[in-house]
């Protein structure tokens, strides 16, 4: 079912105010969720860690600004989404090194950030770095015109422009199988997809 974006998308007419953590995760996101786990081994891609339930699927751009700004299908981009350890017995990277410590914020270096000095320290140790405490936050509440114009800027020139698709043919063609109506789980998927909180990406 696809999702009417135009009315959550500030470009597309008047001056909105809409606060993007108030987003709820698309009725497909179950299902690309595990797929993305699936096909990553529910292993984090810093620390290695692995397992059911300790890992989530980080969105480099938080899908929640993705949506409000016009650029849905980045939601569920392969090339947005990472998986990071959550939680207790974790290193908690999904918010220390997905998140620079806070799930409104992007870290436009994740991709270094895994794979450099970080990527086997905790939360904790990460979170008291000078390189962590000197990385720009951002975007901050409420967004600024300024960072709504980055924000899209950053979705173009990593994603390129939004794809003339629907998000259902999309996911089809990202991962092989179109998603169910409605967000249940398609015949060849389990019923115990993870689900995650819909105040993180």
């Amino acid at each position: 079912m696809q999702q009417d974006m135009s009315a959550l998308n500030p470009s597309a007419g008047a001056e909105q105010s809409i606060d993007p953590f108030s987003m709820p995760r698309s009725p497909q996101w179950p299902e690309v969720q595990r797929a993305c786990l699936e096909q990553n081994q529910y292993k984090c891609a810093a620390c290695g860690i692995q397992g059911e339930g300790l890992v989530q699927v980080h969105h480099i751009i938080p899908f929640q600004y993705c949506v409000v700004y016009g650029r849905p299908e980045l939601e569920f981009n392969p090339k947005n989404l990472i998986p990071l350890c959550e939680g207790p017995q974790t290193n908690d990277h999904h918010v220390a090194i997905g998140h620079l410590g806070d799930f409104q914020h992007l870290n436009q270096d994740v991709l270094t950030d895994i794979t450099g000095p970080w990527k086997d320290l905790a939360r904790a140790a990460i979170e008291i770095l000078p390189d962590f405490l000197a990385r720009r936050k951002w975007p901050a509440k409420p967004v600024s015109a300024d960072d709504q114009a980055a924000l899209i800027a950053l979705m173009n020139q990593w994603y390129g422009p939004k794809p003339q698709e629907s998000v259902e043919v999309l996911i089809q063609q990202w991962y092989g199988f179109q998603p169910s109506r409605g967000g249940t789980l398609s015949s060849d998927m389990s019923n115990d997809a993870p689900t995650s909180d819909v105040s993180g990406s």
